[in-house]
């Protein structure tokens, strides 16, 4: 099975975006937020924000919420 993961990095800082919330959408039949994870100290997630038995084929969109993070 797969997984789904990201690694954000602050590119204003050079360092990675510790604290950044991130939301998975599926997309079909409207939108469905199905997870939402926050980054660590790496700029990573602690766990796979969609795995196993999820993953499933279908259109995702991974969100950043970007505008609080630099606030």
């Amino acid at each position: 099975m797969g997984r789904l993961t990201t690694h954000v990095l602050d590119l204003a800082t050079g360092r990675p975006a510790q604290g950044l919330a991130v939301e998975l959408y599926r997309l079909e039949a409207g939108e469905h937020l199905i997870a939402a994870a926050v980054t660590n100290a790496d700029g990573r997630l602690d766990q796979p924000i969609l795995s196993g038995e999820a993953m499933i084929k279908g259109v995702y969109e991974l969100r950043f919420q970007a505008g609080a993070y630099l606030a």
